[in-house]
């Protein structure tokens, strides 16, 4: 069964910091498959590409109501399939930090 696709509102306010046209192609390609291409960097946190690699969305899988919980979404600057789990989740949460101005710490 496919993931229900949640937003948190400091992800919105993240979200609406992009040009409308980013904003449409990354909700759609997340709510698609939250799934395809996502990174675990917590037990239950991941990230997922979207809009060519441009953006990470990152979010929690709430197991008891089968949803995918957005957290933010922030541009991509240094992420590939390889990096490793530890430098992925350092890198998400200083760009989370710094994205959001201190407002979101995931």
């Amino acid at each position: 069964m496919a993931l229900k696709v949640v937003w948190e509102d400091d992800a919105l306010q993240l979200l609406l910091d992009r040009d409308r046209y980013a904003r449409q192609e990354i909700r759609d390609e997340f709510r698609r498959n939250p799934e395809e291409g996502a990174r675990q960097f917590d037990p239950d946190a991941f990230v997922t590409p979207v809009s060519n690699r441009r953006f990470l969305v990152v979010w929690y899988r709430d197991l008891a109501r089968n949803q995918a919980v957005v957290k933010a979404v922030v541009p991509v600057t240094s992420f590939s399939a390889d990096t490793d789990a530890a430098a992925l989740k350092e890198y998400v949460q200083r760009t989370v930090l710094a994205q959001s101005k201190g407002a979101i710490v995931v």
